[in-house]
């Protein structure tokens, strides 16, 4: 079942701190020296970007200029999502968003009846049910190394890494995981699990 499923998420990321942890092991009054802090940037460069992937490959990446509202969102299913799913499946498929206000509109439901898409039933503020999470921290921790320091940089890094470091054993290895996420999800009754982020099994 999970391997007829196009799960689909955006995710934003700028060039000073790409969702990467930063770990520092200091001494006793070492706390505030500079060398154990983590800068930050006051209205740091973003870039918001959306995409799908399955077991068989990724999608294309679409990169969003703005807030994503009903209009702009139904452009995204259109010029990527479609064509997405046409490369990575050749049988009936479902397709997996969360319920973003935007993605529940009437425009963007209508259009999906008449396209014949259907959407898998997804629960509210559940993205350690979502694998392509997962996907989105690896990419984050191979744009951290490239040290991106303006737009396009970042946009050539993430493009980089999007072609990098997703291989086909880690999306098999991520669908794959959706039984025990489910079970584990029903087990803490809703809590975070450990298939946040941070996590790859």
């Amino acid at each position: 079942m999970w391997e007829k499923i196009l799960f689909s998420d955006e995710s934003t990321f700028c060039p000073f701190d790409n969702q990467a942890n930063t770990y520092v092991r200091k001494f006793s009054g070492y706390a505030f020296k500079p060398e154990c802090l983590k800068l930050t940037v006051k209205r740091p460069l973003k870039i918001m970007v959306w995409s799908c992937m399955a077991v068989r490959g990724v999608g294309h990446l679409y990169i969003v200029d703005g807030m994503v509202n009903a209009t702009k969102y139904l452009g995204i299913l259109q010029k990527c999502m479609v064509p997405s799913a046409q490369h990575l499946f050749h049988e009936l498929f479902s397709f997996q968003n969360d319920n973003a206000l935007c993605y529940l509109a009437k425009l963007v439901t209508i259009w999906k009846s008449q396209s014949n898409i259907r959407t898998l039933d997804w629960p509210v503020q559940s993205p350690d049910l979502n694998p392509i999470t997962n996907l989105w921290h690896k990419v984050a921790l191979e744009i951290s190394k490239r040290h991106p320091t303006n737009k396009r940089e970042l946009i050539e890094s993430l493009i980089a890494a999007w072609n990098r470091v997703v291989t086909h054993n880690h999306l098999v290895k991520l669908v794959h995981s959706m039984p025990k996420r489910c079970r584990q999800v029903l087990k803490s009754k809703g809590w975070p699990i450990k298939y946040s982020c941070i996590s790859d099994t």
